[in-house]
């Protein structure tokens, strides 16, 4: 059998065996100059790519002959490195390539990231300035239209301390940081209203780091009894170096002590069939009190009704297994309440279907507790969610007093008592 490109083909048999695997690792060269992207000819249905355990696609099409493209960060060179495809019965791997992609992102840059134009950005409204001569252009981003960026290459090593920094002006609908455009990678949250531009700095995720990703700059979802007009203005988005940020974590904040970086702990408030909304339930929060397992702050979930419960989450870095022992997350915790809703520490996915949660026990004081990761989700991120979910399961929206779960010192790393 051959290829359209070449002789050969790799080919994924239709015996009703289900997705079949292949894979070869081998070296890539030090970061290069140029841009590059993993090129895929075939035909058939398609395969799922990974690169080291990181799905960069699906490259797919029809009976006919196909190329897919995906650019490749800075985390895909300068090590040995092992491709894998998930394929789908029917589907043949003609040709597999790293080639020269001029239209892919140059290394820590955003494009357009001033909005002296309209590249880079979709759904976005490019308007005058009112900071006049601030800023280079003379523009901003205005309104609440999910403004979406193109792929844009994270930077990694060629970046210590990474930060995407920008300066926003508005009200109404809080601003969501989502790495991925698509809701579920969450990596901050703009909640506070400000007359003036005001400079936010997110430190960029161990998970993020060296990817080719497109991020957005999404308006959370509204409360049923908010307004749903407003107005945000953003403007000079970049990477930088940042000192605050540190050089390798897989949490941010753990302990909620950093007063000079936007929090990465985003807090929402589910409303049952009403849907979520990117605010804190009542009660909820990060809070500044003596009474932190540690320092001086902790975060604090709440719940109050049958129908509305908090939850607090990040995305984090899953580590590699070692010989200390598997993936784990371990943090400090305490509740108050009578149970009326339940405590629960929990991990998802969001690229598959995977997750995992763990109800807590009841703890009137500071009590430590470790929860085992999956190895699997190594060097990949997954949300980390701390909720008060409601136990009754009726339609009723009785209320309740206040219960909450507060929790402080979160780590991730490995623990002897974890699978590896």
């Amino acid at each position: 059998m051959g290829g359209a490109v070449d002789p050969g083909v790799a080919r994924f048999g239709s015996n009703g065996a289900g997705p079949m695997w292949v894979t070869q690792t081998f070296p890539m060269p030090p970061t290069p100059d140029a841009r590059y992207a993993l090129e895929t000819t075939g035909t058939g249905f398609g395969a799922e790519v990974r690169l080291d355990n990181l799905t960069l696609g699906r490259a797919s099409g029809s009976a006919a002959p196909w190329r897919h493209r995906v650019c490749l960060g800075e985390r895909a060179f300068g090590h040995d490195v092992t491709l894998a495809y998930l394929g789908v019965p029917g589907t043949d791997l003609d040709h597999v390539s790293v080639v020269a992609s001029p239209e892919c992102p140059s290394i820590g840059g955003i494009a357009n990231g001033d909005f002296g134009g309209k590249a880079g950005w979709t759904t976005v409204s490019i308007v005058p300035s009112p900071r006049g001569a601030a800023t280079p252009a003379g523009h901003v981003a205005q309104g609440i239209a999910n403004p979406a960026h193109e792929p844009v290459s994270w930077p990694g090593k060629s970046m210590d301390r990474a930060a995407l920094t920008f300066v926003y002006r508005g009200f109404g609908p809080r601003l969501v940081v989502d790495i991925g455009s698509d809701g579920r990678h969450i990596v901050g949250a703009v909640t506070a209203a400000a007359k003036e531009y005001t400079p936010v700095v997110l430190c960029v995720p161990q998970w993020a780091k060296g990817l080719v990703l497109p991020f957005s700059l999404a308006p959370a979802p509204l409360a049923p009894d908010e307004p749903a007009d407003g107005e945000l203005l953003v403007d000079d988005l970049a990477f930088a170096p940042n000192g605050a940020c540190p050089s390798a974590t897989n949490v941010f904040d753990g302990d909620f002590e950093s007063p000079t970086l936007d929090t990465s702990w985003s807090f929402s408030i589910d409303l049952g069939g009403a849907g979520s909304t990117y605010q804190p339930a009542p009660g909820s929060g990060v809070r500044r009190s003596n009474d932190a397992h540690s320092g001086g702050g902790y975060g604090v979930i709440a719940a109050d009704s049958a129908c509305s419960f908090g939850t607090m989450q990040q995305m984090v870095t899953v580590p590699r297994p070692n010989g200390a022992g598997g993936p784990a997350v371990t943090f400090w915790y305490k509740t108050n309440g009578d149970r009326r809703a339940t405590p629960s520490v929990g991990v998802a996915d969001p690229d598959s279907a995977f997750g995992l949660d763990t109800s807590l026990s009841s703890a009137p004081s500071w009590t430590r507790s470790v929860v085992c990761l999956p190895s699997f989700e190594a060097d990949r991120g997954v949300a980390l969610r701390f909720r008060m979910a409601r136990n009754d399961t009726s339609r009723s929206c009785e209320a309740f007093p206040r219960e909450t779960l507060a929790i402080d010192d979160v780590e991730v790393g490995t623990d002897p008592a974890c699978p590896r």
